[in-house]
């Protein structure tokens, strides 16, 4: 069965020393992230300008982050430096780990290794998000205390 990609494959893009680059933007929630990798690295991770180990302390975090790479099999192969803003931090996790799906897709890996990322959820944006207060409740769904008088 053939693949059909929605997106088309932009060419590499090299930086000054040589090194191939590429960029992915990724969401989940209020959370979104622009990541860049970089191939030929040592597998660092920085976030924000912070290692991140430092940026998110919970393990389940960080193996969030990597899963993508562990995906594909190419665990440190690559430098990812990428900037988060808005949500929490699992919600600026997943907004990572999405970029860094994106840009591999883009880039670095073949259209079966793409299908098998589709199927696998990295490609797709996480649609939900938070639900609104309703008027007359405590919040999205709670509501105030019953009182009998």
């Amino acid at each position: 069965m053939q693949a059909i990609s929605k997106r088309e494959k932009q060419p590499i893009q090299y930086d000054e020393s040589g090194r191939g680059f590429a960029f992915g933007k990724g969401m989940k929630k209020s959370a979104r992230a622009s990541v860049i990798i970089r191939d030929q690295g040592s597998g660092k991770v920085v976030v924000n300008n912070t290692s991140f180990v430092k940026f998110f302390p919970e393990l389940q975090n960080r193996v969030q982050i990597l899963f993508p790479f562990n995906f594909v099999n190419m665990v440190n192969r690559f430098d990812v430096e990428a900037t988060v803003e808005g949500g929490g931090h699992t919600g600026q996790a997943t907004a990572i780990r999405h970029g860094i799906s994106l840009a591999l897709s883009n880039h670095f890996v073949d259209e079966h290794t793409v299908e098998q990322m589709r199927q696998a959820g990295l490609l797709t944006r996480d649609p939900r998000i938070r639900e609104r207060k309703k008027p007359g409740r405590k919040g999205a769904r709670a509501k105030f205390p019953w009182k009998a008088r």
